[in-house]
């Protein structure tokens, strides 16, 4: 039979009435600030230990779970008493760590003093260290427990004052408007400097010389801003002596991007490029000469031609204008696609005809011809030192050749050979103004004789034939000393080879003589680089080795196989490959080896009459002892039995212990000569 009880219940098998569950959903609802929107009402009676497993106690408790408040405005209230704290303190395991004061012990004496705000740290042992941030309520003013010592550390007053000093007023520029007496100069990434108007005014910046104005850059100028992105357009202007406003010389419009320039338009550098870039086919880039307003003419690099396949359209014309604006037809136009040149009207030199750009011809070709008695000539001059003479080649298949009849900066002659883009791929001749020389970059054929007075330098192939497999290349102007290709080797007469820089061979060098390698340098333990000979593979899975051979007797290869070991072996030796034994995988002196495996074997002696005691390793082991071998030169006269034992053993040494045992059952300490064999890594 159940208990029935007004409040709560006294022991922990009593029933809880539903008005005491529900007085404790009440109070758990006003200890967590209406956390929990609302709570069930409960669907039967419960003990009051179930009540209490299910429900957090208003007086303290300890959840298992996560709080999460879930509504509008969700809010936690910490309520406490004068001259206590408000805390929330986290914990390792039963440990605190931090603790965050909402409102401290300092005691509230009025003007908003008292409870303020602190970030408590604690130690690994719980311990309190200090306070590393405490707000002040009244002031709202912050303190942290020192200077900082990290670049991302936050600066004190203290520190800050130390750091630059007394702030004097007159260092720094006012926000109101101030004049620098230094440069400014922004230093980050993507830097702006930003001029932002309140009105149809200027954003000016002006350039002066002893407070007298030079120019204006108007960037922004006082034209009204009517919609339709109008107004505040771009000016440069220039300035009088006396600081007056002179002219415009460049104007920017806003709407359509348009420039105006009062003064001559001059590019001064290498390579000049004038770039007009129209947004589409079928409209036209233009370069107009007008006079007093009105047109006269047009060269259009890229007229309104549409474009299609096969390069067509964007071609290149000349137009004219009469002397009230009509227009009266074109004077030139060149095929984009083709290239081909058509002019209107009749083409007359009377005298010189200078090109400064490039000159094309299409046809049959270019005659030169001068009068009876003067020479014909066809001269290409640079102004400056920087510019180039050049000649572009296009065939109609696309390829392109570039001769710089003078390149820039050497004045070198250099063919090059260009992409279907009209990029550099390479340069095939060269010849060097400073010397003379001309250098082949790539392979050259010579069908006949070539006799050349100089050094020839070939950076690709060098072909010497007479239409046969064969061909010779005479050295020096006696023919004593020749290289010659009999069709089966390539042969040199005369003079023995010497090399003073490295030789690489991709093929097979036979030589009759001596080689003699003078320039190694360092020593064998030295990394790549000093050696004179390198025997190199193909690369990884190929073996590095060469052959020693006594023709008609034996024959063999040597060198470091793929498993990087060295090894003999091949050719007359069969198909094997023996690795040959050195110090770092072979017995050293009868004292140890090691297998290619890493396991170390360390063989000695134990001398004779040495007694109990440790016997130290010839070479220590690396990580491990596994095991140890030992046994006796040879048994006692009286045909007793010698044993021994190892208590114990070490990277470097085990202890030895010599017994014997006679016919008459008798131990003691054995004085033979041992021998141990011991393994590990």
């Amino acid at each position: 039979m159940f208990k029935q009880h007004v409040n709560t219940p006294r022991y922990a098998k009593d029933a809880a009435t539903k008005l005491y569950v529900d007085e404790l959903g009440v109070k758990l609802q006003t200890a967590i600030d209406d956390a929990i929107d609302t709570i069930p009402p409960p669907l039967d009676a419960y003990t009051k230990t179930e009540a209490d497993i299910r429900y957090v106690n208003v007086a303290g408790d300890t959840m298992t779970g996560d709080l999460t408040i879930n509504k509008a405005d969700a809010q936690i209230h910490l309520k406490k008493t004068a001259g206590t704290g408000a805390y929330i303190t986290t914990y390792n395991g039963s440990l605190p760590r931090w603790s965050l004061q909402l409102g401290n012990v300092t005691a509230e004496s009025g003007a908003n003093a008292g409870s303020d705000f602190a970030l408590l740290r604690f130690s690994d042992a719980g311990a309190l260290v200090d306070a590393p941030l405490v707000i002040n309520r009244s002031t709202g003013l912050g303190t942290v427990a020192g200077n900082p010592t990290a670049p991302l550390g936050i600066a004190t007053k203290g520190y800050v004052d130390t750091a630059v000093g007394v702030i004097n007023p007159a260092n720094f520029v006012l926000k109101a408007g101030d004049t620098m007496s230094g440069d400014l100069r922004i230093n980050k990434t993507a830097p702006y400097l930003v001029l932002d108007k309140t009105t149809d005014a200027g954003a000016v910046i002006i350039g002066k010389r002893n407070g007298l104005n030079r120019w204006f850059i108007n960037v922004g100028a006082s034209d009204p801003e009517t919609g339709g992105n109008a107004g505040s357009g771009f000016y440069l202007t220039r300035c009088n002596d006396d600081g007056s406003v002179g002219a415009d010389v460049l104007f920017m419009d806003r709407v359509t991007g348009a420039s105006r320039w009062a003064g001559d338009l001059t590019i001064r550098k290498s390579n000049p490029f004038v770039v007009l870039d129209k947004a589409a086919s079928g409209q036209s880039n233009i370069v107009a000469g007008v006079k007093a307003g009105v047109t006269r003419w047009w060269l259009r690099v890229g007229n309104d031609e549409p474009e299609s396949s096969g390069d067509a359209g964007s071609n290149f014309d000349i137009l004219r204008w009469s002397d009230t604006g009509a227009y009266l037809g074109g004077s030139l136009n060149i095929t984009r696609a083709t290239g081909n040149v058509i002019i209107n009207n009749n083409l007359s030199i009377q005298k010189e005809l200078v090109v400064n750009g490039s000159c094309t011809v299409f046809g049959p070709g270019l005659s030169l011809s001068g009068p009876a008695g003067q020479s014909a000539t066809f001269n290409m001059t640079k102004a400056v030192d920087g510019d180039v003479i050049q000649s572009y080649i296009s065939t109609y298949a696309g390829s392109k050749w570039l001769w710089r009849w003078a390149d820039a900066g050497s004045n070198d002659i250099n063919l090059y050979r260009l992409n279907a883009a009209g990029s550099i791929v390479s340069t095939p001749i060269s010849v060097v103004w400073s010397t003379g020389n001309i250098n082949f970059n790539a392979t050259v054929s010579v069908g006949n004789s070539l006799t050349v007075g100089g050094p020839i330098t070939a950076y690709g192939g060098m072909w010497i034939h007479n239409n046969t497999d064969a061909g010779i290349v005479y050295l020096g102007n006696s023919g004593a000393v020749y290289l010659q290709n009999d069709g089966a080797s390539l042969n040199l007469f005369g003079k023995p080879v010497i090399m003073n820089n490295a030789l690489t061979i991709s093929g097979i060098l036979n030589a009759n003589g001596k080689i003699a390698i003078n320039n190694s340098t360092g020593l064998i333990a030295n990394s790549a680089g000093s050696q004179a000979l390198e025997v190199k593979s193909a690369g990884v899975g190929n073996s590095s080795f060469m052959a020693f051979h006594i023709p008609g007797s034996f024959a063999s290869n040597f060198g470091i196989d793929t498993d990087t070991f060295w090894k003999v072996g091949g050719w007359s030796m069969g198909a094997v490959a023996h690795k040959v034994w050195h110090d770092g995988i072979c017995p050293n002196s009868g004292t140890y080896f090691r297998m290619p495996s890493g396991l170390m074997y360390v063989m000695g002696t134990c001398p004779a009459g040495m007694g109990n005691g440790w016997v130290n390793f010839p070479v220590a082991f690396p990580t491990t002892v596994l095991g140890i071998a030992i046994t006796g030169q040879a048994a006692l006269a009286d045909g007793s039995s010698i044993t021994c034992n190892q208590q114990a053993f070490e990277h470097g040494r085990f202890y030895f212990q010599p017994r014997y045992v006679n016919s008459g059952g008798a131990v003691g300490v054995a004085t033979q000569l041992y021998f141990y064999v011991a393994w590990g890594y």
